[in-house]
């Protein structure tokens, strides 16, 4: 039997919009959920089904204060370490466990798919903001990027 390409995909949370989408791409591709916190605070609620897919939670509760950056990388580090993945699909560019997660990839040599939701019109634009998020996803090898405006 051939083998499945492999891909981890990195969340703060895995709610069950992601877990519909994980347990979907399990069908085809060897697929690692990771999230760096267990509990969600948004009011999505946790997934109701089994998963199809192998789910990592770094932390049972994870914040912007909790745990520290080098916690958080060292866990990421272990977990992409684990998982092996061909590639690494991740949620955002811009918050700490993103930026970290990216930051192991590009340690580990792991290419890296970003996953983002943004227009012009969502806050004005700033040169010096724009230079560096142009620095940030330059460092992913793909984007995926879509969504309605709201």
């Amino acid at each position: 039997m051939e083998r499945k390409p492999s891909v981890a995909v990195v969340f703060h949370h895995i709610g069950p919009y992601h877990h519909a989408r994980l347990n979907a791409a399990a069908d085809r591709l060897a697929v690692t959920g990771i999230e760096w916190s267990a509990k969600g605070y948004d009011s999505w609620g946790a997934a109701d089904s089994l998963a199809r897919y192998r789910k990592v939670s770094l932390f049972s509760d994870a914040t912007d204060q909790h745990p520290a950056k080098a916690e958080l990388r060292r866990a990421f580090w272990s977990a992409l370490e684990r998982a092996n993945p061909h590639v690494v699909a991740v949620n955002g560019w811009n918050n700490f466990g993103s930026l970290i997660a990216a930051n192991c990839c590009v340690r580990l040599g792991i290419p890296m798919v970003v996953m983002s939701e943004s227009a012009r019109q969502d806050e004005p634009r700033t040169w010096w903001k724009e230079t560096i998020k142009r620095r940030i996803v330059n460092l992913y090898s793909a984007a995926l990027v879509g969504g309605q405006r709201h």
